[in-house]
């Protein structure tokens, strides 16, 4: 899911400039540049955690 939305921002780069501004836009922008070469190799956990009883 990040992986496509951080693809996303890059290819649509203009229009998110264009209606956010380019101060928020650039910084999803390099949030994605960022983060995006990193995530092949990390995965999905999901964690609960429990209080035990009292």
């Amino acid at each position: 899911m990040w992986a496509r939305l951080y693809q996303l921002w890059q290819d649509h780069e203009a229009e998110l400039r264009r209606e956010l501004g380019d101060a928020p836009a650039g910084s999803m922008l390099a949030e994605a540049a960022r983060t995006l070469p990193t995530l092949d190799g990390r995965r999905a956990v999901a964690l609960t955690l429990r209080r035990p009883p009292a």
